[in-house]
């Protein structure tokens, strides 16, 4: 084994307040020494090391962040990617930071291909997006309810379609 291998995982934010500005402001607080202090020394590595074998990338038009952890072997850069991505989400509920977006690890670490990893990276984002919109879709609609539109007037008082059907 010869190089660096790479493994990733997929953050998405979910809730009310997840927004454009809210993805950005995450993908740089997963590079910020206030955070990557925890992960790096459950590691055993020095906080600038970690950064550096660390890329956070935003989707666009998603809410979507894409972790790459980078080692000497696969199932380090799985470990990095891994622990990282459960520690981001551990420190935002434990900072109060995810009161209105929560983030959620959408596709666990897994060692990505050399060959082609945007192939992969599309499917998992691409599930991860639908689900994300989903859950912001129930989130904001009210329980119980299926159609916002009224019933129609038949013309009879006190009467709709619905009643002569």
């Amino acid at each position: 084994m010869s190089g660096r291998e790479d493994a990733a995982a997929t953050l998405v934010l979910t809730g009310p307040g997840a927004s454009r500005e809210r993805q950005m402001t995450y993908a740089e607080l997963l590079l910020a020494d206030a955070f990557l202090e925890r992960p790096a020394v459950t590691l055993g590595l020095d906080p600038d090391d970690l950064r550096n074998a660390l890329d956070a990338i935003p989707a666009p038009g998603t809410f979507l962040i894409r972790l790459e952890a980078r080692a000497a072997s696969k199932d380090e850069a799985v470990r990095r990617a891994r622990s990282v991505s459960e520690a981001f989400v551990a420190y935002l509920d434990q900072t109060g930071l995810a009161t209105t977006s929560a983030v959620a690890i959408a596709s666990p670490a897994r060692p990505t291909s050399s060959s082609n990893p945007g192939v992969a990276a599309a499917l998992a984002g691409g599930a991860a997006g639908f689900l994300s919109s989903v859950t912001i879709l129930s989130l904001s609609r009210p329980a119980g309810r299926v159609s916002s539109s009224p019933p129609r007037e038949t013309g009879v008082p006190g009467g709709t379609d619905d009643e002569n059907l």
